[in-house]
């Protein structure tokens, strides 16, 4: 299977029986790790070629088609927006009709979905679900806090809370508690351990 970018050796076990798949998810989440959401959507799509009962990789299309702290809500135009929603929502249901043949921490992050994408049509202001989503994922790093992919998502839900070109200071945009700093040795040759806009 060739493929033009060398991504490096990291890669996240997901619940898929297919070798060609696990490869295209663990493209898809190092390219949402790297800001480059298209092509991430581009891997996972190539997943669910592969396998299209592989759960992770409808979660990887709708997490990587949506907001980030690059490209959050506001920032989309209406027609973009609505579209990134759409589909988003669509993924988000299809990886939930499969939570049940996943492990805890697969069906952690496929079961938070929801908060970030309550509805398939767009509204005015929803800022709101970037604090649902960051709530959710905290309760999923609660539950599962030595999953360090989980972790980095749970952080990068946090800096969806707090408006562009604030990283250099990361004030959320209401008080609450920053994940957990420990392990940072650990972490820091991780993929995930990208901070955005660098």
């Amino acid at each position: 299977m060739d493929y033009p970018y060398d991504l490096g050796p990291y890669s996240r076990k997901v619940t898929t029986t297919a070798a060609d798949a696990q490869r295209w998810f663990d493209r898809g989440l190092n390219w949402c790790f790297g800001y480059h959401h298209e092509e991430a959507v581009a891997c996972f799509e190539k997943a669910l070629e592969t396998d299209p009962n592989c759960a992770m990789a409808h979660w990887g299309v709708a997490y990587a088609v949506g907001p980030n702290y690059n490209y959050p809500w506001e920032l989309q135009d209406p027609a973009g927006k609505a579209a990134a929603l759409a589909r988003a929502h669509d993924s988000a249901r299809a990886a939930l009709a499969l939570v049940g043949r996943v492990t805890a921490p697969e069906r952690a992050l496929i079961e938070a979905l929801p908060a970030r994408y309550p509805q398939r049509d767009p509204i005015d202001d929803q800022r709101p679900w970037n604090d649902a989503f960051a709530d959710a994922m905290r309760l999923a790093h609660q539950a599962h806090p030595d999953d360090l992919d989980l972790r980095a998502i749970f952080a990068e839900a946090i800096l969806n809370r707090v408006r562009p070109g604030a990283c250099g200071t990361c004030v959320p945009a209401s008080p609450r508690p920053a994940p957990a700093r420990s392990r940072r040795a650990r972490c820091s040759s991780r993929p995930s351990a990208i901070c955005p806009g660098r």
